[in-house]
């Protein structure tokens, strides 16, 4: 089955359901994550993010604001605009700003930390709110899309430019929050980063615009032991790799131009990969999955007019 149009794909292991519009509402945006049930799911053209928890769902305002990326923490959804923050408390279900930044020419995607603090990627910093104040702004040489964290509360990035990089993240030094640990350069030609995140075992997953799958494994002094490379050849559905998320149960998701990979660990060496919704007959363009507690995998797709 193909899915015409904006669409959100809920994947349950091998059920699969599609729909082209949820409660009447094209999707443009999704949040969930392994430590809740709940979906959100932003929608455009009704002005408002639907929280869908047990097939019934809770609506929230977003007014004027062109959602471009949100994130929940501890109560609270967080949106963003390019170049502003809102929040919602989930008791008050209405956007308020949070924070404007006026030195970033703009910022894509907002993440959590492990101590609950914003991080924001833009084109020459990443800006950590705390209490909706920046504490830190550390300089970067290109965009970043997506970052992520390892089991002993570092942060991992990798630019677009070819830039790998890791951080030791302190909540106790404001202007120091965030301070190199390694930095490796561009250690290999097609590492032009789209998405990243870490495994339980914190190896590290970069996905990338033309060159697929990476993963690198480390030595305890964070230099690379290995690497490994997955494209079309090896089974990927493409080697465009827009978002990755790594679930409760230690697998990777891989969206892309054309659908959803799932990366499985075998023996905890090999690996497997599932092309999720080929295998189904869908053939979408898949910009994110994220993956509930429970292990409902949620993506939202487009044609092309998101």
């Amino acid at each position: 089955m193909a899915m015409n149009g904006a669409g959100v794909d809920k994947l349950v292991n091998d059920n699969i359901e599609i729909y082209d519009k949820y409660e009447g509402e094209s999707v443009n945006g999704l949040y969930t994550n392994e430590s809740t049930d709940t979906a959100y799911l932003y929608c455009l053209a009704g002005k408002k993010i639907l929280a869908v928890h047990n097939e019934k769902s809770t609506e929230y305002a977003t007014g004027k604001i062109a959602v471009n990326a949100l994130t929940v923490s501890a109560g609270r959804i967080y949106l963003s605009d390019s170049k502003s923050v809102y929040t919602i408390q989930q008791t008050k279900q209405q956007a308020t700003l949070l924070y404007r930044d006026t030195l970033e020419t703009a910022f894509g995607n907002i993440f959590i930390d492990p101590y609950h603090n914003l991080v924001l990627c833009g084109s020459a910093h990443l800006t950590v709110l705390t209490g909706g104040l920046p504490v830190c702004r550390y300089p970067i040489n290109y965009y970043i899309d997506q970052i992520g964290f390892d089991n002993k509360n570092r942060l991992w990035a990798a630019s677009r430019g070819g830039d790998l990089f890791v951080l030791k993240i302190d909540p106790g030094k404001r202007g120091k929050y965030l301070e190199l640990l390694k930095k490796y350069g561009s250690p290999y030609p097609g590492l032009s980063a789209r998405s990243l995140t870490v495994d339980h075992f914190n190896n590290l997953w970069i996905g990338t615009r033309h060159e697929g799958l990476y993963r690198f494994e480390f030595t305890d002094d964070l230099s690379i032991r290995s690497f490994q490379h997955y494209t079309i050849k090896e089974g990927m559905s493409d080697n465009f790799i827009t978002h990755l998320t790594c679930d409760n149960e230690n697998n990777i998701w891989a969206s892309t131009p054309s659908g959803v990979d799932k990366i499985s660990y075998v023996n905890n060496k090999r690996m497997r990969i599932e092309n999720t919704t080929r295998s189904n007959y869908i053939y979408e363009q898949t910009l994110k999955t994220f993956v509930t507690k429970k292990g409902v995998a949620w993506s939202y797709t487009s044609d092309g007019n998101l």
